[in-house]
């Protein structure tokens, strides 16, 4: 697989991520809190959707209580 990097805001991403495992979480009685702001990033989209989502599923399935938070800052 080639990474096709480009400058992208993560906002979109973050917001499909909150709809597919906003639900998944809460049928768990956990809360999924995501912060992603208007930063933009130099990767991959795809690649990078598919790694947090990743993240997300195992956070959710290794999770007995409490919550769940993603989140991305500016260094």
């Amino acid at each position: 697989m080639v990474a096709r990097l480009e400058c992208f805001v993560v906002a979109p991403v973050f917001e499909r991520l909150a709809r597919q495992y906003g639900p998944l979480a809460a049928e768990k009685g956990l809360e999924l809190r995501i912060h992603g702001g208007k930063v933009a990033v130099f990767s991959d989209p795809v690649l990078l959707e598919r790694i947090l989502s990743n993240l997300l599923s195992n956070a959710i399935r290794y999770t007995a209580r409490g919550r769940i938070v993603l989140g991305l800052r500016r260094v």
